[in-house]
């Protein structure tokens, strides 16, 4: 996982700046400056749902490389949340329609805490708002959703209104809720 900024200038041209970075040589990390290789973000003139990045390997003006990517759902449970109210630096989860989450935290304040991010399937009771989760990939330690992989405690339970997710924790199972964390549709 990667967390830091980027800037576009007139031409998008995008510059980074990398922040946490634990995905070894596979980030934008190569983009930190005007020289090549350079990348490129532009929305698509076909439609606004699509942005194209574009690698210019050699600084030579011409794209060598450039990927497409579809802007996701984002209705009800479905789309990127971003937590409003946790403690950590970043804490976000996106949803999407095929049965997929990803989860990305960052909290450089808190040892016990491991930065990273999961990717999983999810399944969500209708009535209950009851959230259960299978992890393929996790290297965010405890943090994240890890506990949360199967019926018993600790359950998380989650409830939309609007752009607004509300989870609620109940740690040990004794039914009574310890934890509200606030996500904010992005």
């Amino acid at each position: 996982m990667e967390w830091g900024r980027f800037f576009r200038d007139f031409i998008d041209r995008t510059t980074t700046s990398v922040s946490l970075d634990n995905n070894g040589s596979a980030d934008l990390g190569d983009f930190s400056n005007n020289s090549a290789p350079n990348l490129r973000l532009v929305n698509s003139r076909i439609s606004s749902v699509t942005l194209v990045v574009s690698v210019d390997e050699d600084g030579d003006n011409f794209s060598d490389e450039s990927i497409s990517f579809d802007r996701i759902i984002s209705e009800g449970l479905l789309g990127t949340w971003v937590g409003s109210n946790a403690a950590a630096e970043l804490l976000m989860i996106s949803f999407f329609d095929d049965g997929v989450y990803f989860q990305a935290e960052i909290d450089r304040d808190d040892p016990t805490l491991m930065s990273g991010m999961e990717l999983g399937t999810y399944s969500r009771e209708s009535e209950t708002g009851l959230l259960t989760v299978t992890q393929t990939f996790d290297n965010n330690g405890r943090s994240g959703l890890t506990d949360f992989t199967g019926i018993g405690a600790p359950n998380i339970f989650v409830a939309v209104s609007g752009d607004t997710l509300t989870a609620t924790i109940d740690e040990d199972g004794d039914t009574v809720l310890d934890e509200t964390i606030v996500f904010q549709r992005q």
